[in-house]
């Protein structure tokens, strides 16, 4: 006859054993879409096609801005989602004009939204409406799939009929060209970030982002 006392521990223990592992897969689930990296582990390997990357795509800020964002990304994509709003846009309103962003979509396959999202923001950039289009999509990410991309962006100043018209579309030039010039890249995974000609290891945060851009605005005045 078993003990009761041990069959009671013995039980505790692997409820508590279970608890455990449950919380340490529901960390391990959570961590990437919560936080993005520091510098601590960011390091950069220089492109070969700086001025392709730089020179096309849809552009938020001058073209001439000292320091150039190139960033591949996916609406659908939350770590995308945390570098767009929490490390670009404050770098935006902090550097104004010496801020440049190139946005590069790369819709990853396995997000279902992603590709009409791109195209929805290809359409809104053909009446200008390019980098209120990409805010909006970020901001509103968890309702891709849940209403119609045109619903959306309907607070935009555009042309109803004719952005309609354009999500019909099957051919959006755009956004096979920055897939060619990802795949050239190697690119496997988003936000892919390439600052100035450097590719990023990891997305900067906010502050990495912010350290990056002084560091490139210092040489900028000491070389003037």
């Amino acid at each position: 006859m078993s003990n009761p006392t041990s069959t009671n521990a013995l039980t505790g223990l692997m409820v508590f054993c279970a608890l455990v592992v449950t919380a340490l897969m529901v960390k391990r689930e959570l961590a990437p879409q919560a936080r993005i990296p520091s510098t601590a582990r960011l390091t950069t390997t220089a492109v070969p096609n700086r001025r392709e990357l730089e020179y096309g795509g849809r552009r938020i800020g001058p073209l001439q801005a000292p320091v150039t964002v190139v960033e591949f990304s996916d609406f659908e994509c939350p770590a995308c989602r945390q570098f767009s709003l929490h490390a670009l846009a404050p770098a935006r309103r902090r550097y104004g004009d010496n801020i440049s962003v190139v946005y590069r979509h790369w819709p990853l396959s396995y997000h279902k939204f992603a590709t009409a999202a791109a195209r929805a923001a290809e359409c809104a950039a053909e009446q200008g409406r390019f980098v209120e289009a990409h805010d909006l999509l970020f901001q509103q990410q968890d309702s891709l799939g849940l209403k119609p991309v045109s619903d959306m962006l309907g607070t935009l100043d555009m042309a109803d009929s004719a952005f309609l018209g354009c999500l019909d579309r099957t051919q959006f030039p755009m956004i096979a060209l920055d897939s060619k010039l990802g795949a050239t890249l190697g690119i496997n995974g988003t936000p892919t970030v390439i600052i100035n000609g450097e590719r990023m290891s990891i997305p900067p945060d906010s502050a990495a982002l912010d350290s990056l851009i002084q560091r490139i605005l210092e040489v900028k005045r000491h070389d003037e």
